[in-house]
Protein backbone atom coordinates (compact mmCIF):
# COMPACT_ATOMS: atom_id res chain seq x y z
CA UNK A 1 0.00 0.00 0.00
CA UNK A 2 1.70 3.58 -0.83
CA UNK A 3 2.17 6.12 2.02
CA UNK A 4 -0.15 8.16 0.17
CA UNK A 5 -3.06 5.95 0.52
CA UNK A 6 -1.84 5.22 4.52
CA UNK A 7 -1.95 8.87 5.14
CA UNK A 8 -5.24 9.11 3.62
CA UNK A 9 -7.05 6.33 5.55
CA UNK A 10 -4.89 7.73 9.27
CA UNK A 11 -6.26 11.23 8.75
CA UNK A 12 -9.78 10.40 8.27
CA UNK A 13 -9.99 8.04 10.86
CA UNK A 14 -7.95 10.46 13.17
CA UNK A 15 -11.29 12.76 13.31
CA UNK A 16 -13.07 10.15 14.90
CA UNK A 17 -13.80 6.15 15.17
CA UNK A 18 -15.49 4.67 11.92
CA UNK A 19 -17.04 1.33 10.55
CA UNK A 20 -15.37 0.07 7.36
CA UNK A 21 -18.73 1.07 5.30
CA UNK A 22 -18.14 4.51 6.72
CA UNK A 23 -14.62 4.67 5.41
CA UNK A 24 -15.14 2.87 2.22
CA UNK A 25 -17.53 5.96 1.32
CA UNK A 26 -15.54 8.76 2.62
CA UNK A 27 -12.39 7.47 0.51
CA UNK A 28 -14.85 6.37 -2.54
CA UNK A 29 -13.39 3.28 -3.05
CA UNK A 30 -14.72 -0.05 -3.08
CA UNK A 31 -15.21 -2.25 0.78
CA UNK A 32 -13.19 -5.32 -0.20
CA UNK A 33 -10.16 -2.65 -0.95
CA UNK A 34 -10.57 -0.42 2.18
CA UNK A 35 -10.75 -4.09 4.23
CA UNK A 36 -7.48 -5.04 2.84
CA UNK A 37 -5.77 -1.48 3.46
CA UNK A 38 -7.03 -1.44 6.88
CA UNK A 39 -6.00 -4.85 7.68
CA UNK A 40 -2.38 -4.29 6.57
CA UNK A 41 -2.51 -1.20 8.56
CA UNK A 42 -4.03 -3.03 11.42
CA UNK A 43 -0.59 -5.41 11.23
CA UNK A 44 1.44 -2.75 11.08
CA UNK A 45 0.00 -1.39 14.31
CA UNK A 46 -1.34 2.25 13.03
CA UNK A 47 -5.09 1.68 12.97
CA UNK A 48 -6.90 -0.77 15.88
CA UNK A 49 -10.43 -2.26 15.56
CA UNK A 50 -12.80 -2.49 18.32
CA UNK A 51 -16.32 -4.59 18.18
CA UNK A 52 -19.23 -2.33 18.69
CA UNK A 53 -22.83 -3.34 20.29
CA UNK A 54 -24.81 -4.94 17.85
CA UNK A 55 -28.65 -3.88 17.84
CA UNK A 56 -30.11 -7.36 17.31
CA UNK A 57 -28.70 -10.48 14.77
CA UNK A 58 -26.16 -9.73 12.08
CA UNK A 59 -22.70 -9.28 11.39
CA UNK A 60 -21.09 -7.75 14.22
CA UNK A 61 -19.69 -4.34 13.50
CA UNK A 62 -16.24 -2.74 13.95
CA UNK A 63 -15.25 0.73 14.85
CA UNK A 64 -11.86 1.70 13.71
CA UNK A 65 -9.65 4.29 15.16
CA UNK A 66 -5.74 5.20 14.79
CA UNK A 67 -3.19 4.27 17.54
CA UNK A 68 -0.84 6.07 19.12
CA UNK A 69 1.83 4.75 16.69
CA UNK A 70 -0.82 5.43 13.74
CA UNK A 71 -1.14 9.55 14.90
CA UNK A 72 3.03 9.30 15.60
CA UNK A 73 3.26 8.04 11.87
CA UNK A 74 1.03 11.19 10.53
CA UNK A 75 3.48 13.49 12.54
CA UNK A 76 6.50 11.99 10.87
CA UNK A 77 4.81 12.47 7.51
CA UNK A 78 3.78 16.15 8.12
CA UNK A 79 7.04 16.85 9.23
CA UNK A 80 9.21 15.30 6.06
CA UNK A 81 6.73 16.72 3.37
CA UNK A 82 7.44 20.22 5.34
CA UNK A 83 11.24 20.01 4.21
CA UNK A 84 12.37 20.51 0.63
CA UNK A 85 14.90 18.42 -0.95
CA UNK A 86 18.21 19.63 -1.45
CA UNK A 87 20.73 18.50 -3.94
CA UNK A 88 24.17 19.83 -5.29
CA UNK A 89 24.35 21.11 -8.72
CA UNK A 90 26.90 18.07 -9.80
CA UNK A 91 24.71 15.91 -8.36
CA UNK A 92 21.60 17.12 -10.23
CA UNK A 93 23.84 17.34 -13.76
CA UNK A 94 25.06 13.67 -12.99
CA UNK A 95 21.75 12.30 -12.66
CA UNK A 96 20.75 14.51 -15.63
CA UNK A 97 23.04 12.63 -17.63
CA UNK A 98 23.07 9.64 -16.66
CA UNK A 99 19.01 9.79 -17.19
CA UNK A 100 20.30 11.11 -21.16
CA UNK A 101 22.43 8.06 -21.09
CA UNK A 102 19.98 5.18 -20.40
CA UNK A 103 17.81 6.58 -22.96
CA UNK A 104 20.01 6.89 -25.71
CA UNK A 105 20.55 2.92 -24.62
CA UNK A 106 17.51 2.02 -24.68
CA UNK A 107 16.47 4.38 -28.31
CA UNK A 108 19.02 1.38 -29.63
CA UNK A 109 17.57 -1.66 -28.40
CA UNK A 110 19.33 -2.10 -24.60
CA UNK A 111 18.89 -2.41 -21.83
CA UNK A 112 19.82 -0.28 -19.24
CA UNK A 113 19.13 -2.82 -16.06
CA UNK A 114 19.95 -5.82 -18.16
CA UNK A 115 23.27 -4.30 -18.81
CA UNK A 116 23.71 -3.60 -15.58
CA UNK A 117 23.33 -7.08 -14.59
CA UNK A 118 25.41 -8.27 -17.02
CA UNK A 119 28.51 -5.73 -15.44
CA UNK A 120 27.81 -6.72 -12.09
CA UNK A 121 28.26 -10.58 -13.42
CA UNK A 122 31.75 -9.50 -14.87
CA UNK A 123 32.63 -7.72 -11.80
CA UNK A 124 31.39 -11.11 -8.95
CA UNK A 125 33.67 -12.66 -11.14
CA UNK A 126 36.49 -10.70 -10.86
CA UNK A 127 36.08 -10.69 -6.89
CA UNK A 128 35.66 -14.36 -6.57
CA UNK A 129 38.35 -16.64 -6.30
CA UNK A 130 39.36 -19.22 -9.04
Amino acid sequence: MSVEKRVEILRILEQGTMGVRGLSGALRRRTENVIRSVNELEARGLVSRRRAPTKGKGRPRHLLSTTDLGRDFLRAYDALMLRPLRGRRADMERAAYEGDYARRLASRGFSPFGLLLELNGFVGDIDSPP
